[in-house]
């Protein structure tokens, strides 16, 4: 007790040196003292209980505080053993010397004994300093697991949410647009009115088209994150398909005085697959051709048939992608 503030200092000193308690390095030289002493107080009453038995244990467990204080401070369990290992033999090789060399030397019994409980109160602050750091290790890990299982439930419930609105409010899109198609195909076909205004009228039809495959891409989208898409397979003309997706680009086409040219040699054009859904890919695919190149330009669709499989390759003169972006976008 006597020696205890330079028990404290040296304690400090040896684990601020030490290059295997690196977390040491972070903290000012209060933080590192923090209670230091009162383990120098339970120690010495470690010595001097009167018969041991589990007087060391008890104190130890007292003492386990600073294990809870070192987690707090940033150090790693090795760094704690370390630090423990660094005192202990701290005591052994000069304490008690200078407790001798104070009062009295020690019978080789008595020496043997003070030994072995500075030795059992150590082992006690060390076991009890790694249990505890595992419980609460799992105790952190539980409540992460938890924390986890609890943002996954939230958002299972956000993309259900998510999805029944998007299938709301695509019913809600498509219900205004099926009357307005019927009405705009009868007059179209309406040979009674003007030319300029059938050609009115088949731009809105047109567009109408687009927008009811906006939602279709937009219901699309909402299946894949569920059960993924139910294709309508049956046999399909891929010549027929390129033919109408380039009727229904007319308009854009015409617009930005760029022509399709369809080339269709493939002599087998007949497969299974999901006609609505081609339709839409080929219209995409000469959309994107359609916006990256420049006006009173040509847009080249060609079809050739590779063995059992038809190819179908549309041809902008849009500037050439690099690596990079062909790699994210296809």
């Amino acid at each position: 007790r006597a020696n205890r503030d330079e028990i404290t200092r040296r304690w400090v000193t040896a684990v601020d040196r030490s290059p295997q308690v690196q977390s040491s390095e972070e903290l000012t030289f209060s933080q590192l003292v923090d209670h230091l002493p009162q383990l120098c107080n339970d120690l010495a009453d470690a010595l001097t209980a009167t018969p041991m038995n589990e007087a060391s244990t008890e104190l130890a467990q007292h003492s386990i505080a600073h294990g809870r204080k070192r987690w707090q401070q940033g150090y790693r369990l090795e760094e704690l053993i370390r630090e423990l290992s660094i005192i202990r033999l701290d005591f052994i090789v000069r304490w008690f010397y200078l407790f001798e060399e104070q009062n009295a030397p020690l019978s080789r019994e008595l020496r043997h004994q003070a030994l072995e409980r500075v030795h059992r109160f150590f082992d006690e602050i060390i076991s009890g300093s790694v249990v505890q750091f595992v419980e609460e290790k799992e105790e952190s890990a539980r409540e992460s697991q938890e924390a986890l299982r609890a943002a996954k439930r939230e958002a299972e419930a956000a993309e259900r949410a998510k999805n029944n609105f998007v299938d709301l409010v695509s019913h809600e899109l498509r219900t205004p647009l099926t009357p307005i198609l019927l009405s705009a195909s009868a007059l179209a076909e309406n040979q009674s009115l003007p030319a300029e205004i059938r050609e009115f009228i088949a731009l809105v039809q047109q567009n109408c088209l687009i927008e009811a495959g906006l939602v279709d891409d937009l219901l699309d989208a909402s299946r894949l994150t569920r059960a993924g898409l139910t294709l309508t397979l049956r046999e399909v003309d891929v010549h027929a398909c390129l033919s109408q997706a380039a009727a229904r680009c007319g308009p854009e086409f015409k617009a930005k005085r760029i022509t399709p040219r369809l080339q269709l040699e493939a002599e087998s054009s007949r497969v299974r697959g999901d006609e609505r859904r081609l339709r839409r890919a080929f219209m995409t695919l000469m959309r994107n051709a359609l916006n990256v190149s420049a006006p009173a330009s040509e847009v080249i669709v060609t079809t050739l048939n590779q063995g059992a499989w038809i190819e179908v390759a549309v041809e902008d003169n849009g500037p050439p992608l690099d690596a990079e972006a062909l790699r994210r976008l296809f």
